[in-house]
């Protein structure tokens, strides 16, 4: 969705097929843009949210502990 909001990949995803030069402007456009940045500024936002939430909880269970490594193993690994 963040990369839909450029009117030329738009037109791109608009498009009956996409081929690999459609791909690479695509990837270029979002490296410009700074969707990489954006995409991880998001998720860690997220993960602290679910965070808190659990703690919130206030349950120390096996399941609960299981949640916050999910949490946290989703947003530190490397893409």
């Amino acid at each position: 969705i963040y990369a839909l909001q450029d009117p030329e990949v738009r037109t791109i995803y608009t498009q009956d097929t996409i081929d690999e030069r459609d791909v690479s402007r695509i990837m270029t456009i979002l490296e410009q843009k700074g969707a990489k940045a954006f995409a991880e500024r998001m998720a860690r936002q997220y993960s602290e949210r679910a965070e808190y939430h659990l703690r919130q909880a206030g349950t120390d269970s096996p399941a609960h502990q299981a949640i916050g490594e999910l949490v946290h193993l989703l947003v530190a690994r490397d893409a």
